[in-house]
């Protein structure tokens, strides 16, 4: 019985785990990546992500930017317009670098490992968690779970020492990493869109001077 209800309670932390996880990216997703995108380009980005389907899709089947990559461009430059010079250069630099989703994951992780584990963090030892998951998260690899390494080395940061339970992590970190993927893949669209239309915006400027001398189907865009 005592096994029995280990098990259960092991069970229920995982569960708040993956929700916690799921909360934190759905709001970078679908509340701050939003607000940045109206903030910089006074347009709506939940009908740009209707444009993103299939690319979601690819992210979300294969667990990697870079081989959504293909399905990504495609996405922006057919479906949502921007254009071919600017998303050749945005993505891939995004597929590469741009890691949020993985930047949310990191903490929670490491966070529950500790909880889990019956080890305490202070509040430094956060802190410290934070700032290193978004540096490393910048340099990992855009391929399946490839954040596992990474993440052994972010609790040797604030000496956390790693147990067995951190087969948990691995037991679920297959569905956890696609999450991340959706998320990372939007973010580097919206870059591309804000960064492309601040550049058509510079272009206007340089050829018509002040916006009032625009012509009209210009103004109109």
């Amino acid at each position: 019985i005592a096994k029995l209800s280990d098990f259960v309670c092991i069970i229920k932390m995982i569960a708040y785990f993956m929700v916690t996880v799921l909360t934190a990216s759905l709001f970078h997703w679908l509340i701050i990546y939003p607000l940045i995108y109206f903030v910089m380009t006074r347009r709506n980005a939940y009908r740009y992500y209707t444009g993103l389907t299939q690319a979601m899709m690819t992210s979300f089947a294969t667990a990697s930017s870079a081989a959504a990559l293909p399905a990504t461009m495609k996405c922006n430059i057919e479906n949502n317009g921007v254009r071919e010079t600017t998303a050749s250069f945005v993505l891939p630099l995004g597929a590469t670098i741009n890691m949020d989703g993985t930047a949310i994951y990191y903490p929670i992780a490491i966070i529950f490992l500790a909880k889990i584990s019956g080890q305490s963090l202070t509040f430094g030892d956060e802190l410290v968690i934070a700032v290193v998951s978004s540096f490393i998260s910048i340099g990992a690899a855009p391929v399946p779970s490839a954040g596992l390494v990474y993440l052994l080395a972010i609790t040797n940061s604030v000496g956390l020492e790693v147990t067995s339970s951190i087969s948990l992590i691995l037991a679920i970190d297959w569905i956890m990493d696609r999450i991340q993927v959706v998320v990372n893949i939007c973010g580097d669209s919206l870059a591309a869109s804000i960064i492309d239309l601040q550049l058509l915006e510079e272009e206007k400027k340089a050829k018509f001077g002040d916006e009032s001398h625009y012509p009209d189907e210009i103004q109109m865009e």
